[in-house]
């Protein structure tokens, strides 16, 4: 999936700009999240344990 935001002027820039910071704390972790839910669902639909 992808999302794309085309700020408009100065005002849409300095918004898109300022909302950087926020998007990298929050995706960073992301991916790392979705495999370990993805694992965890794995292994309750398959009675398996975890390894670790």
């Amino acid at each position: 999936m992808e999302a794309r935001f085309h700020p408009s002027g100065v005002w849409g820039l300095l918004y898109w700009y300022s909302l950087v910071p926020a998007h990298n704390f929050i995706f960073r972790r992301m991916p790392r999240n979705i495999v370990r839910a993805a694992e965890r669902n794995f292994r309750r639909a398959n009675g398996t344990r975890a390894s670790a």
